[in-house]
């Protein structure tokens, strides 16, 4: 038990210096084509 609070409290703290670890942990499959293409489509805007 207290082995899996470190962990937890490990993970914890990385999240806090790295939040997207916190967001991929959480992250809705169902998502991924539309935010590619949208991904793809703001790179080519930007990209002169």
């Amino acid at each position: 038990m207290l082995e899996q609070n470190t962990q937890k409290e490990r993970s914890l703290r990385w999240s806090h210096y790295l939040p997207i670890l916190d967001w991929g942990l959480h992250y809705r499959r169902e998502y991924l084509a539309g935010d590619l293409t949208a991904g793809i489509i703001v790179a080519s805007l930007l990209i002169p």
